[in-house]
């Protein structure tokens, strides 16, 4: 897919996101925009695979909250193990979490998928 119908369909599911009164905020979350303007052509959350929006949000929520349980332990006893296992099991559980829950918005919303947005797509006859 080109850069142009990358934005096309961009476009097209930020119109029939607000079409189904989903916030912007839920639509086009700050990481999301991150990505968007280091030049990432990443879908959309709510038509993005499971896997990666999974990815995502535990790359980016992991680092975070390590650094989070490191300053809230002692830090003369915090170990890299003590931080460590903890951040990467919130990571998953937070990216798991956060995969279901785009998942679970686009079926309710019944949006359309990403591959169909541009309407120009083979589509199976009519019966």
């Amino acid at each position: 897919m080109n850069s142009t119908d990358f934005e096309r369909r961009r476009a097209i599911a930020f119109g029939e996101l607000a079409a189904a009164q989903i916030p912007e905020r839920h639509g086009q979350p700050p990481i999301y925009r991150a990505l968007w303007w280091f030049g990432v052509r990443v879908r959309p959350p709510h038509y993005e695979r499971f896997w990666v929006n999974t990815l995502v949000f535990c790359v980016v929520f992991g680092p975070i909250f390590a650094v989070m349980l490191w300053f809230l332990r002692e830090p003369a006893s915090a170990t890299f193990a003590d931080v460590a296992m903890p951040a990467i099991v919130g990571a998953v559980a937070f990216g798991l979490g956060m995969g279901l829950y785009y998942r679970a918005s686009a079926a309710r919303h019944s949006l359309t998928p990403w591959d169909r947005l541009l309407g120009d797509e083979a589509s199976p006859p009519p019966a």
